[in-house]
């Protein structure tokens, strides 16, 4: 990707709204537009609604999530999956940065 390393790539596509009243759902999944209020988590997220084929059913997919699936080296991507399924904290401290080096291996 071209760009310096240290400037943001802030996302301006669809975001979660934040709510923070609500909790993470059964099952560890987070409904679209619903945070926690874990620390980063509970920030208004980079994200998007996938459609599984053959399925009707929107799925909420958090962009720094899928940016480390297409474009992260294999181990980087096996130590981020190592961590919780929720948005990736980036080193950046803006939620909506989706800059492929700015995710934080850190879990929290």
């Amino acid at each position: 990707l071209l760009g310096h390393r240290r400037a943001c790539v802030l996302w301006h596509g669809d975001a979660t709204k934040l709510e923070p009243e609500l909790e993470v759902s059964e099952g560890g999944g987070v409904p679209f537009g619903r945070l926690s209020r874990r620390s980063h988590v509970g920030r208004r997220q980079a994200a998007i609604e996938v459609g599984k084929p053959g399925g009707a059913e929107q799925t909420l997919t958090y962009v720094n999530r899928l940016l480390a699936f297409l474009f992260a080296k294999e181990e980087s991507f096996e130590r981020l999956m190592q961590l919780p399924e929720e948005p990736f904290k980036m080193s950046c401290g803006s939620q909506m940065c989706i800059h492929i080096q700015h995710i934080s291996l850190d879990p929290g």
